[in-house]
């Protein structure tokens, strides 16, 4: 007899038999992993099976969820990336060779196949749009090899971001999640799925996260069909309007995608956009900020024609693209001239910094790449504007106020020019993940 009219224990009964354990193993060159220095943000999390042993052989383990009773799994890309054996155990321990239907790392989804001469079980899709902060959820998956481990807890949070892609919008739970939960089902009261378990917070503990089922399933069709997902392509780097650069650029309001950089021969490029324009609405929908472009732009089909609607030197303007598909690698005056205070070295130390000139040594050892001019930050004050505008030492300016920057001599003149109390915008370019990306800031000179 039961104590309560519900117990959490029906939802493990009817979802259990759906969820599975995942084994995937690589086979690493050694040669290979010698020359490999930057690995990707889900690597931290993939272990050697025995971190003495110097084989080339490594292991990775998590959880799935059957969607469809032909064996069709869903679970993270992470699991099984660049895996060439994938082992999938079923509840009742029968094992399957799976074959990797289709896989996508942007939203670190990926779909499997195994071949079963009976019908499997399968969960039910939920409707992750309508879960709301404080509903009980359940996390059924393999943490650390306690295969079909239950745990509970409640919707944290919705629409979190873990800055590891642009399309980050994840379900924040505090029920248990820990390595090998991964790819597992994150279910609703119900026995709905309504998210796919992903990763959890090093810092802390009881904060999980979870990939949408709503996102899934938008991408489930293209994923089996094609075995990757296309989205539609603009060719920006867009970047949030800050207070700082609101007042630099005079904006009515902070809300948009500022562009601080068009690829060539992009949809973008042929549109006539340009840098600092700030982008307010595409194809009809309203741009709230960088993060909403990139996810509205990725949800349209390539080829699709847009109006864009956007405000550049503070007037309104509208242009039409036809959007590319996205790159799988792919990861947007003063009229009073006061003479500035200078320091010793006859630069404005108002911005709390020193820059130097880009010499042959100095491209050589920051590894330039010919296209970038500007002048090399060599030193940032430990307070003033340029620490607090995050700012480092390396950084290269290649613009500032719009104008572009190729010498010292230049920076110190433009910076002089500009009235004591103004904000000033500084296009700049930092060397991450291998290769230089472009940056924007505002800082304010102090009165």
């Amino acid at each position: 007899m039961r104590d309560s009219p519900f117990s959490f224990a029906d939802v493990a009964e009817r979802i259990n038999p759906a969820v599975v354990s995942i084994t995937s193993t690589t086979v690493v060159h050694q040669d290979q992993r010698k020359n490999q220095q930057t690995r990707d943000f889900w690597d931290q999390f993939r272990q050697p099976s025995n971190p003495e042993d110097d084989s080339d052989r490594s292991e990775d383990f998590g959880s799935g969820v059957i969607v469809d009773p032909a064996g069709l799994i869903l679970t993270n890309n992470h699991v099984v990336d660049k895996a060439n054996n994938i082992l999938v155990k079923l509840s009742d321990n029968q094992p399957f060779k799976a074959t990797l239907v289709g896989a996508d790392n942007l939203s670190d989804l990926a779909l499997l196949r195994i071949d079963s001469p009976k019908k499997l079980a399968s969960a039910p899709l939920g409707d992750s749009d309508g879960i709301r902060v404080g509903d009980w959820v359940i996390a059924i998956g393999n943490p650390l090899f306690y295969e079909h481990t239950v745990t509970v807890g409640v919707v944290s949070a919705k629409g979190r971001v873990n800055f590891s892609t642009p399309f980050d919008n994840y379900i924040q739970t505090d029920a248990a999640i820990n390595k090998g939960n991964s790819g597992g089902p994150l279910v609703n009261t119900r026995g709905e799925v309504i998210g796919i378990n992903t990763l959890v917070s090093m810092y802390g503990q009881g904060i999980g996260f979870a990939i949408p089922i709503n996102t899934a399933k938008e991408l489930l069709p293209q994923l089996q069909e094609k075995g990757h997902v296309s989205r539609g392509f603009l060719g920006i780097f867009p970047d949030a309007v800050t207070p700082g650069i609101q007042k630099s650029l005079d904006l009515p309001s902070a809300r948009g995608a500022l562009v601080k950089e068009v690829t060539v021969n992009t949809p973008a490029a042929r549109a006539g956009i340009k840098v600092y324009d700030v982008i307010t609405e595409i194809g009809g929908r309203e741009i709230q900020s960088q993060t909403d472009l990139y996810r509205f732009v990725a949800g349209l089909k390539p080829g699709t024609r847009v109006e864009i609607k956007l405000i550049r030197d503070g007037k309104p303007m509208i242009v039409q693209a036809v959007l590319d598909e996205r790159p799988l690698d792919s990861s947007e005056d003063q009229p009073q001239k006061p003479q500035a205070r200078n320091n010793e070295n006859g630069m404005p130390f108002d911005l709390g910094m020193e820059v130097e000139d880009m010499t042959p040594d100095l491209n050589r050892r920051l590894r330039m790449p010919p296209r970038i001019k500007g002048v090399v930050i060599s030193l940032i004050a430990p307070v003033g504007p340029a620490v607090d505008s995050q700012l480092q030492e390396g950084d290269v300016i290649t613009e500032v106020n719009k104008k572009p920057v190729a010498s010292k001599a230049e920076f110190s003149r433009i910076v002089q020019e500009i009235r004591p109390g103004s904000y000033v915008l500084i296009l700049y370019q930092r060397r991450e993940d291998g290769d230089y990306q472009p940056f924007l800031t505002s800082l304010q000179i102090p009165e």
